[in-house]
């Protein structure tokens, strides 16, 4: 897989992610990012919490979220192996543990929950609501 390396400065410390090369879709993401438009820095999540990632593309929200909050589990979800791979890359080179890429997309939901769906074959799950 062909992905380049860029960083991103988060509170003065540098965040790396990794995209591939020709694919400009998260610039609107990296400039909402570096001028702080999500404020993700004032959710409040608390140890345990879980952020969930739908459409993750590249992650660059997922490792934000990792980075400020590392007791927080991030669940991240596309339907492009190379984007799920470049989380992964990533993920691995901000020594960010509590991050899960997951190469599905979400197919819809019911009344029973989320479902999950891959390309490959017998691959979905249901996510059911407690």
């Amino acid at each position: 897989m062909d992905l380049l390396s860029q960083q991103l400065l988060l509170n003065g410390h540098p965040l790396h992610f990794f995209y591939p090369r020709n694919d400009e879709s998260a610039c609107g993401t990296i400039s909402c990012l570096t001028r702080n438009l999500f404020h993700l820095d004032t959710v409040g999540f608390k140890p345990g919490d879980a952020f969930l990632d739908l459409g993750c593309n590249i992650g660059l929200v997922s490792l934000v979220v990792a980075a400020l909050y590392p007791r927080v589990k991030v669940y991240a979800f596309d339907a492009s192996l190379i984007s799920v791979t470049a989380l992964r890359y990533a993920a691995a080179a901000n020594g960010l543990a509590n991050i899960q890429a997951f190469h599905v997309a979400v197919g819809g939901e019911d009344k029973k929950g989320v479902r999950f769906f891959s390309n490959g074959k017998d691959v979905s799950c249901l996510s059911k609501r407690g």
